[in-house]
């Protein structure tokens, strides 16, 4: 989970998914895959480039989709390029297979200091371990931000 933290703050949510299972970012790309059809090709062309079909959208990769969908996020985070993440691990819980960290995530930016706890669940894979698909706060709206000039 920190290496994955650490890439988000570093690089921004597309980083994410070279952390996150399979399973996982299959489940993301058959989540979203709607968006992108009928009423949502220009979104899709917007999103994955002019030259993008449905047939390309089905075949590209589960990885790639979600970087390509996250990369607006990345957008975002350069925008506030003073602002400083900090993790800590406080503890662990194991369910199943399955491990749920628990971690504290304090902010930092223009002196002000935000902090707060989260979970992040982990599904083995082999002999690692990786992210599995958080749910809460996924928001499936276009990814939107009114950011004052600085």
């Amino acid at each position: 989970v920190a290496e994955a933290m650490a890439a988000l703050e570093r690089e921004g949510p597309s980083s994410q998914a070279r952390y996150m299972h399979p399973q996982d970012l299959e489940g993301f790309k058959r989540m979203f895959l709607p968006m992108f059809g009928g009423s949502g090709e220009e979104r899709a062309k917007e999103t994955f480039g002019a030259n993008i079909t449905r047939e390309k959208l089905l075949a590209m990769p589960a990885q790639q989709f979600y970087e390509r969908i996250m990369a607006q996020g990345d957008e975002l985070r350069r925008l506030v390029p003073d602002q400083k993440t900090t993790t800590q691990v406080l503890g662990s819980v194991r369910e199943g297979e399955l491990v749920h960290i628990v971690f504290r995530t304090v902010v930092e930016n223009d002196g002000r200091k935000t902090q707060g706890v989260d979970v992040q669940t982990m599904r083995p894979l082999g002999n690692t371990w990786k992210l599995a698909l958080k749910m809460t706060g996924l928001d499936t709206s276009p990814i939107e931000a009114d950011i004052p000039d600085r």
